[in-house]
């Protein structure tokens, strides 16, 4: 009897487990409700009309959802008979017609495999799952000074962001006293690790946070987008540049739009993004003795962000040096700076050397 008790225990949380399963699925091939309407000689055509009408707009809706952005036009014109034939059921409520006219809500399930089969052919990546929670803080940067909530057109074009967009699972912090507390004022956006922020997560929920750093400068914008995981050793930088000539809510706006678009289809497989390669600074150090030299290489064995250094050249009166690093060129010299090591510019070159501070 106890086998017996356990066979049935085991099948009915296989069965709920499958269930669960299906409904997921559902969930994720199934459209919203959409309303359709349709005038026609009589009450049969218009309601075709009307089916067809939404069996389009649930397959475009769908089509958004799983497939990056860039794929929607090249594929969003399919004859109408190729949409059919992808559709696994639909449901069909509040039915309210007349002699020449038919309006309903309507619901369109998409079968998966077909799906595939169909779509192959674009070259379009299948990743059909949602992402984990992500904890979005968009940071402004404007004439060095970087923040999150202090710009009102910034933080409203935030607000009005959906939760979700695509396959995308977003929560965005509200700006409170509980923010602040829990993420304080850092001097520095690049240096939030998970275990600094993972109270925060804590908060919204969320499995991972994604930093948006926005440099504006009327030039040219920069986005420096930064992926903090506890699934990563490291942090992971991706960055792009792009034209806006004002800081003004239409900008905002657009530039909102475009980053969830990348970072949708990055989640998706492709990647919209430039994956940021290390920084390279040459300098250079007029004579340095091997005692000076020994403690210059301790310092940036020991300075955050450099991933490497070597020299390139070296004699009597001058050594060359390339340092490789993670942050903004305007960065590195304030992690220099804290290991006691300046920068400085002579001749139209740049030199390094132990801060005077120090000595």
């Amino acid at each position: 009897m106890p086998n017996l008790r356990c066979a049935y225990l085991l099948l009915f949380f296989l069965s709920f487990a499958m269930l669960c399963e299906t409904k997921a699925e559902d969930n994720l091939f199934a459209s919203d409700t959409i309303e359709i309407y349709a005038e026609a000689e009589d009450l049969y055509s218009a309601k075709q009309a009307a089916l067809e009408q939404g069996f389009r707009k649930a397959f475009l809706e769908i089509l958004y959802r799983l497939y990056p952005y860039y794929y929607h036009e090249r594929i969003a014109h399919l004859p109408e008979m190729d949409i059919k034939s992808l559709i696994k059921r639909y449901e069909i409520t509040g039915e309210r017609l007349n002699s020449d006219a038919y309006r309903a809500n309507m619901v369109v399930y998409f079968d998966i495999d077909s799906l595939r089969r169909t779509l192959s052919g674009f070259g379009v990546v299948n990743k059909f799952s949602y992402s984990p929670v992500l904890l979005m803080l968009p940071v402004l940067c404007v004439s060095e000074k970087c923040d999150i909530w202090q710009n009102a057109d910034w933080r409203q074009i935030w607000d009005q962001t959906p939760d979700n967009y695509g396959l995308l699972r977003t929560v965005y912090t509200i700006g409170d006293l509980g923010d602040i507390e829990l993420l304080g004022k850092p001097s520095n956006f690049v240096d939030i690790t998970f275990d600094s922020i993972s109270n925060l997560l804590l908060r919204y929920q969320a499995d991972e946070a994604v930093i948006l750093l926005t440099y504006y400068d009327k030039s040219e914008t920069r986005v420096r987008i930064i992926h903090i995981s506890p699934r990563m050793r490291n942090n992971y930088y991706m960055h792009y540049k792009f034209e806006i000539d004002s800081e003004d809510a239409d900008n905002f706006n657009f530039l909102s739009q475009d980053l969830l678009k990348r970072l949708d289809a990055k989640w998706k497989g492709v990647n919209m993004f430039m994956d940021e390669k290390p920084y390279i600074y040459y300098l250079k150090i007029p004579s340095p003795s091997p005692k000076v030299w020994a403690d210059i290489r301790n310092r940036l064995n020991n300075t955050r962000h450099i991933l490497g250094f070597s020299v390139r050249s070296s004699s009597a009166e001058m050594m060359e040096i390339s340092i490789k690093f993670d942050v903004m060129p305007a960065t590195i010299t304030q992690y220099l700076a804290e290991n006691g090591l300046e920068v400085y510019k002579q001749g139209g070159e740049a030199y390094l050397r132990i801060s005077n501070a120090i000595n």
